[in-house]
Formats: structure tokens, C-alpha cells, sequence
């Protein structure tokens, strides 16, 4: 059936029909319907087959811009990986579907005559969809689901897996360092990247606000995403390859992605497990590239972003003695001082000093929770660090970069305007 299917995209109509391959779909339907009755009947292989068949059709049909028809196999698609869902141990009718959604994300990034600006937001839609039941039915919170998990999402967003989504802003920029690659057919990828990159923050947000429900793994996997794209949209920002007015649009496309950083903790009932570490350690990386490229604006956002997370801590974090909320807003510190200006400096202090300070020192009023910030911050020794052969993480690569006088002045700083 799916033979016939293909065929039937070589049919010519001399009418106009609603739909663009009426045989085409008519023969897809029937080939869904046997699919859907045999994963009915535990005939699990079939999805197998049925989910390959549907990704063939759909590319075909992305090619040739058939819109609606493209829509149908999507939704197909996503009828297999609800199976996926409601059958155990069948992560696997997850999987193949949403390898297929990443192949059409590039049919239609990369193909030279293909036309749907609404088809990467349908696909994220309906991706969205999946992971949302999946959060609800078959995530427990438990670890050994983290496997399960990335078995059943990996082709989408495991960064492990060459398919995942986010390499696509690799693949594009490849394509743009091609000498091959026409100039016409270069302005249209970045076109299409950028406004991609614009949707795709809606994505990880509707996706942290389900997975802060539980608590769930899929956290890891949002955060990886976030820094993988930021990290590629930087890198073409710097290249030479877009002009100033898209410069900017890259510009606004980060920063709306990064904000789904403070979104995950932000749509948290109450925190009990610890995800933040890598997170901070991305955050840091991505606001060392900002002060790096002078991109200030989007540098003062970040360690927004860092205090906001520390905030959410602060105060939904369960069975805490109050180090974690300084430790991290201590990232943020560690930005300031290595960008160096008043501004940024006195953005900060404005930031913490009504709301967070105040509620910190209210919740944890011993000495000794008052003296964390500073005496982490005067631990530290840039000198020491620069020894370190291999050091341990960016934090320390970042931190042997600052000067001891400078941490030593800001901690003076810091404590003047916090204790006035």
C-alpha cells in the first residue's frame, strides 16, 4: 500500500482538488487503518514498518509542497506514538515517529523548492502533544524511566543521537560554508533558521512547564537543547555569513530562547531534585560568549535569568538548609565581575537587593547562611585555578580568568550595598 502511495504522488490533476493527492492519501488512510488495527491486536512490528512508510510519504510530499497532505501524515504519525504511550515496554512506536518528524524538519529546511513556513510549528506542535501525554501516563519521576525516555524521544532531542532536532542549526550552517551552495539558495536557509530559532523557544516552554509537573528527566534533555542552539546561533552570528539586520534577529532569537532557563524552575510547584548544576554551567558558558562578543544587553538578561532560578530556590526548594539559592546566585556574581562594568554591576545589585536578599535573610537568618555568598566568593583563587592542568569544570576555566583584586573590590561592594 504505502508502494501505491508513492505512486500516486506522480498523478497529475487537471482539476484542483481540496486535497493536493487525493489517491495519494486515500491509499495512506488504508495503510493507517491497518497499522492502527494491528498495534490494536499487540501487532507492535507493524508500527515499525508503518511509521518508515508514512516518513517516505511525507518527504515525498514535503517536496512537493502538498501542505495538507503533509499535515495528515504528521497526524498519522502521531496516532503510532500514542500507541507508543498506552502499550508497555513499546517506546520503540515513540521512537520511529519522531525520527521522522526530525527528517521532515530538514525537507523542509533544505529543500530547494520547498514552501510551508507553517510546518515546523505543526511538527513542534504536535512533538509538544506526545511529550506532554507521555509526562502524564508513563513518566513516574523515577530514574530508570530517564532510559525509556531517551529511547523514546532520542531522535528528536537527545543530543547523543546525530538526528536530533538541534543539529539542524549545524547542518544549516555547514550548508552556508559550502562553497558549493548558491547565494539564493543561502539566504533562504537562513531565512528559514531564523524564524525557526524564533518558534522554537514556545517548544522548550511548553515542554519545561510539563516536565517541572514531575519533576521529570526530560529537564536534562531541555537544558541540553537550549545551549546546543543558543551555542549554533552564536556561531553564525560571528561568521560573517548574515548581515546586520539579521545579526539582530539572532540576537532577539537567543535571548527568547534562554529565557526558558528561568521558565523550568519558574513552573515549579516545589523543587526537590537537583537538575540546576549543568544548567548553571551552560548559562555560565553562553554568558561568557555574550561578554565575549559585547552582546551587554543579552549578558545583563542571563544573570536575570541566574537570579530568577536562584529566587525560584529560594523559595520552593523542599528540605533545604539555604546554601543552594546563594551558591547559585554566586554564577551571576561570577559574570559581573568578569565583564567589569558599573552598569552591569549596578543592574545586579538592583536586581537582588529588595527581593531576593531581603527574603533570604528573612527565611535564613543565621550567620552563617548571611556570610555564605561572601565567603564563597573571597574563597576563590584565580591563581591557583590557572595551575589546574585539567581543570574540573568551565567554572574554573571561567574563574581563572578574573583577578583576585576584582573579586576582592566586588565582594567589598556587594556587602556595602546589601547590608545598607
Amino acid at each position: 500500500m504505502a508502494k501505491i502511495a508513492i505512486k500516486c504522488t506522480e498523478i497529475r490533476y487537471k482539476t484542483t482538488s481540496l486535497s493536493e493527492y487525493t489517491h495519494c492519501i486515500l491509499a495512506t488512510q488504508y495503510m493507517q487503518q491497518s497499522i492502527e488495527d494491528s498495534l490494536s491486536t499487540d501487532l507492535l512490528d507493524i508500527g515499525i514498518n508503518g511509521s518508515q512508510n508514512l516518513k517516505n510519504i511525507g518527504l515525498i510530499l514535503i517536496s512537493k509542497n502538498a501542505h495538507t497532505d503533509t499535515r495528515m501524515i504528521i497526524e498519522h504519525l502521531s496516532k503510532i506514538a500514542m500507541f507508543g504511550i498506552a502499550k508497555p515496554k513499546a517506546s520503540f512506536l515513540i521512537s520511529y515517529p519522531m525520527q521522522a518528524y526530525s527528517m521532515f524538519l530538514r525537507a523542509w529546511l533544505f529543500g530547494k523548492d520547498v514552501y510551508d513556513d507553517l510546518l515546523p510549528n505543526s511538527i513542534l506542535e504536535k512533538v509538544q502533544g506526545i511529550v506532554e501525554v507521555y509526562l502524564k501516563f508513563r513518566d513516574l519521576a523515577t530514574d530508570p524511566l530517564s532510559l525509556e525516555m531517551q529511547y523514546a524521544f532520542g531522535d528528536f532531542i537527545d543530543l547523543s543521537k546525530p538526528i536530533a532536532m538541534p543539529y539542524i542549526f549545524d547542518e544549516a550552517y555547514k550548508m552556508l560554508t559550502d562553497k558549493k551552495t548558491k547565494e539564493e539558495e543561502k539566504q533562504k536557509v537562513v531565512g528559514n533558521l531564523l524564524d525557526f530559532g524564533h518558534e522554537i523557544w514556545h517548544f522548550y516552554d511548553a515542554l519545561a512547564k510539563a516536565a517541572a509537573e514531575k519533576e521529570s528527566f526530560m529537564i536534562h534533555f531541555i537544558d541540553a537543547n537550549i545551549f546546543q542552539i543558543t551555542a549554533s546561533l552564536l556561531r553564525l552570528y560571528q561568521s560573517g555569513l548574515v548581515d546586520d539586520e539579521q545579526k539582530q534577529k539572532i540576537r532577539e532569537d537567543v535571548t527568547w530562547i534562554i529565557s526558558d532557563y528561568w521558565r523550568i524552575y519558574h513552573y515549579h510547584t516545589k523543587i526537590t531534585k537537583n537538575y540546576e548544576m549543568q544548567m548553571i554551567e551552560n548559562l555560565l558558558r553562553i554568558g561568557y560568549e555574550f561578554n565575549r562578543l559585547s552582546l551587554l544587553k543579552e549578558l545583563d538578561e542571563l544573570i536575570g535569568i541566574i537570579v530568577s532560578i536562584s529566587e525560584s530556590f529560594l523559595e520552593k526548594q523542599q528540605d533545604s538548609y539555604g546554601f543552594d539559592p546563594p551558591r547559585i546566585l554566586e554564577k551571576a556574581v561570577y559574570l559581573c565581575i568578569l565583564n567589569g562594568t558599573d552598569d552591569i554591576k549596578n543592574k545586579f545589585i538592583a536586581r537582588i537587593k529588595d527581593k531576593f536578599w531581603k527574603n533570604y535573610i528573612s527565611k535564613y537568618p543565621l550567620k552563617e547562611n548571611k556570610e555564605l555568598l561572601f565567603r564563597e566568593l573571597s574563597g576563590i583563587d584565580p591563581e591557583r585555578l590557572k595551575l589546574e592542568r585539567h581543570p574540573l569544570s568551565f567554572k574554573d576555566t571561567l574563574l581563572s580568568k578574573l583577578l583576585k583584586k576584582d573579586i576582592d573590590e566586588f565582594v567589598t561592594f556587594l556587602r556595602q550595598e546589601l547590608e545598607n
